[in-house]
């Protein structure tokens, strides 16, 4: 495809700024709603809370036992369906500091500072590309912000990951690596390329760091915490296995597919092949030689594609891929190739969204299908062959771009 140079970016800065403000305004009226201002609504940030308060309680195994955590949550207002706790031990500490101050300046802690932070590290990648990659992304923020969920935490994480591997800090990539795992199939795609690239001192300090982590926790929450962890993980897996999840909220190749009919196995099939299509990827560019960046945006896609249980709101950290992708992809497609990767992404990180409002308008109406898997895998297979395009260029010196290296 030949290039075609935009004659105006599509992002400026002022409609950016705009953005961000709307999106601490939203959280600003969320923090509200949750303080009595408004209609009551549980959300998950009312279950972290819960979880955390079991904790305070010395009751920390009852969130992971699905028959007694389900009648904690009925009793919270506007309860209308259960959500399972299956979190690493490690994450109740976090959650217990949450239920230890009021729900509305928790949910302002959790929220407004990780959006700055994130936003601020994905700009230090590429301020012009940053911008487009978090206006992509946005619909994924503003349900990480409506329900508190956890997805601009793992974004940053994810996005100190990037950086220091970028950089060359074998200490703060394993840090973030150990602290990544709250959500273990999160480290996946990063943890990958490391041992790929044979960087085993950010192996050796991600998992020293991580063994201290997990046995601080069971030190302060004792040992049965573990049995109870395995045995919600347990039936955890049953559920998503039979569909029991919102699949339209979910953006694994795993849901689309169950999402149109195929057997669960069938599904898990295309899942795990998708996952190690992805890894073998991230294992062929370090192998040839690509440029670091490139390296680490496809360690990234791959870190979104292992898991059939991923959220809209995990993607956030998917920003990060797509600012150190973006001048790739602006110089190989065109500039109809460049909006239909851009409205596929909206797509992927704002289907969820859509599909809630949706269903919330339609009472009764039938369960939607869950295409943001399929297409995806689409964005990371473009992004591959773009990626291929570019390295196989004889004029293209791989490591001379500019956002090779992130400080």
């Amino acid at each position: 495809m030949t290039h075609d140079t935009p004659k105006r970016w599509p992002v400026t800065p002022g409609t950016f700024r705009i953005a961000m403000a709307m999106l601490v305004l939203f959280a600003g009226i969320t923090a509200a709603r949750m303080a009595g201002f408004g209609s009551a609504e549980m959300v998950d940030y009312h279950v972290f809370r819960l979880a955390g308060a079991l904790t305070l309680d010395g009751r920390v195994t009852e969130a992971y036992d699905f028959a007694t955590f389900a009648e904690e949550q009925a009793r919270l207002p506007g309860a209308t369906l259960f959500m399972p706790w299956t979190y690493p031990p490690q994450f109740n500490l976090v959650t217990a500091a949450l239920a230890s101050v009021p729900a509305w300046l928790g949910l302002l802690l959790w929220t407004v500072p990780l959006l700055l932070a994130f936003a601020a590290l994905t700009l230090r990648i590429d301020r012009r590309a940053g911008m487009l990659a978090l206006m992509l992304v946005l619909p994924a923020i503003a349900v990480s912000i409506r329900s508190g969920q956890n997805g601009l935490l793992s974004a940053c994480l994810v996005a100190l990951a990037a950086s220091a591997t970028l950089s060359g800090n074998a200490r703060r990539e394993g840090l973030s690596l150990a602290l990544l795992a709250y959500k273990p199939h999160l480290c996946i795609g990063l943890g990958a390329a490391a041992l790929f690239a044979g960087r085993f001192r950010t192996i050796a300090i991600a998992t020293g760091a991580l063994a201290v982590i997990l046995a601080l926790s069971t030190l302060l929450l004792g040992l049965p915490v573990w049995t109870a962890v395995a045995e919600s993980v347990a039936r955890s897996g049953e559920h998503l296995t039979s569909g029991e999840y919102p699949l339209f909220r979910m953006t694994s190749v795993f849901a689309s597919a169950l999402s149109v009919g195929l057997p669960s196995s069938v599904s898990m099939i295309c899942q795990g092949l998708f996952a190690l299509v992805a890894l073998t990827a991230v294992g062929y560019a370090i192998r040839a030689g690509w440029a670091p960046r490139r390296q680490v945006a496809l360690a990234i896609f791959a870190t979104y594609s292992v898991s059939p249980y991923n959220y809209d709101y995990d993607v956030v950290g998917l920003a990060i891929a797509l600012a150190i992708a973006w001048p790739d992809l602006e110089s190989t497609l065109d500039v109809t190739a460049r909006r239909l990767f851009c409205i596929t992404t909206l797509v992927v990180t704002g289907w969820g969204l859509l599909a809630t409002g949706l269903q919330q308008g339609l009472p009764g109406a039938p369960a939607l299908i869950a295409p943001q898997g399929l297409l995806f895998a689409g964005l990371a297979a473009v992004t591959l062959w773009t990626f291929h395009r570019v390295e196989t260029r004889p004029e293209t010196s791989p490591n001379a771009t500019r956002a090779d290296v992130l400080i």
